[in-house]
């Protein structure tokens, strides 16, 4: 019997080494697909592009992924406007924007949602100029624009840290385990995307929601 739980407790030593070494693994990889992701940047290849299939493309794929506990919906505008863009780029900073709304809903934010449904929004349509400022470069958002919002109904981001969110590794993770689980530059290399394709970003969070939104001008 001795020997049994001896033989249990090496096998359970070798796997905590074995799941910290994939953790570790997934997040070296990460960590180098951003810093690819950053010299890319600064090679960016703008092309006329129609968004309708890279945007049903990219949530297909997000949905599933997405545990049964969240509910994802989706919410595109017919014969949206062309726009030009990298698609690479664009797609990497939608999928940031996804990623950190799935994980904006912890499992014990789950637990605790007794009386609100977990949930990820996106949503594509068409802006007219608005007289609001980029929470970014707070200049004023000017012409019609491709506007994409994701939205996810986790914990309210605290109106005093808004400003400092796209800031290198700054994240409002709390746990350990969130801030491990981050190399904190998602929001960064959306923030230098965005703002290197002329579009801008805006941002709002309150009980009910936090919402991401990426403006980009239309092609006339």
């Amino acid at each position: 019997m001795a020997s049994n739980r001896l033989q249990m407790e090496d096998i359970n030593k070798a796997q905590k080494m074995l799941d910290l070494s994939l953790k570790s693994a997934i997040e070296a990889e990460d960590l180098v697909a951003k810093i690819a992701l950053s010299g890319k940047i600064k090679t960016q290849q703008l092309l006329t592009i129609e968004i309708e299939n890279l945007f049903q493309e990219m949530t297909d794929n997000f949905q599933a992924g997405l545990s049964s506990d969240i509910n994802f919906s989706i919410a595109m505008v017919d014969n949206l406007p062309k726009i030009k863009a990298d698609p690479d780029l664009l797609k990497a900073c939608i999928n940031a924007l996804l990623d950190n709304a799935k994980e904006a809903i912890s499992e014990k934010e789950l637990d605790n949602q007794e009386h609100r449904e977990a949930s990820i929004d996106f949503q594509a349509s068409v802006l007219d100029p608005i007289n609001q400022l980029c929470s970014v470069c707070h200049k004023p958002i000017h012409n019609q624009q491709l506007q994409i919002t994701i939205s996810n109904s986790g914990e309210q981001i605290n109106s005093e840290i808004l400003d400092a969110i796209y800031e290198p590794f700054f994240t409002t993770k709390k746990s350990s385990q969130q801030v491990a689980n981050t190399t904190g530059l998602g929001l960064t290399l959306v923030r230098s995307v965005i703002h290197n394709h002329d579009g801008h970003l805006l941002v709002e969070s309150n009980q009910q929601k936090t919402s991401f939104t990426i403006l980009l001008p239309v092609v006339e």
